[in-house]
């Protein structure tokens, strides 16, 4: 398939990423059960992008998303006691989100069942389909975060 040339077909892709995103979204918090997408979403980030827990801000960062926004996620995680917010021992006004231990049995408890959603999703989708997309993302991306540093 060719790139698309026109700034139609790039509309095209656009309205089919934000169809997705919905989709994704919506197919998510029907399949878990637990917490909702954008929980468990938060909670691999938080858990798999760190080699310590996160700050708040390094999480909404790796997240692409508000510090507010994130902040919202992490209190209701942390009512449902899967996280716990502390003050940084170094930096008072940073806060840092540990995952608890009723997190940890229960992402274990998951993990065929995160698998087998990840699977679902890219069923029929080939190794280099995966590379390809993966490597448009990665571009758009980019251009959003340049795109934000211009505002």
């Amino acid at each position: 398939m060719n790139q698309p040339q026109s700034l139609n077909s790039r509309f095209l892709v656009l309205t089919a990423l934000l169809q997705i995103a919905n989709e994704l979204d919506a197919c998510g918090n029907a399949y878990f059960t637990e917490l909702t997408f954008k929980q468990w979403y938060f909670m691999l980030v938080v858990t798999h992008l760190f080699e310590k827990p996160p700050t708040l801000r390094a999480a909404a960062d790796a997240l692409g998303t508000s510090h507010q926004n994130a902040k919202q996620i992490a209190v209701k995680l942390q009512e449902k006691n899967y996280l716990k917010i502390e003050k940084d021992k170094s930096d008072s006004r940073s806060l840092r989100l540990i995952s608890t231990r009723k997190y940890q049995i229960a992402s274990r408890q998951w993990l065929e069942k995160d698998r087998e959603f990840a699977l679902t999703i890219f069923k029929d989708v080939s190794l280099e389909e995966l590379t390809t997309l993966y490597t448009a993302c990665a571009k758009i991306e980019k251009n959003l975060k340049a795109l934000q540093a211009d505002k």
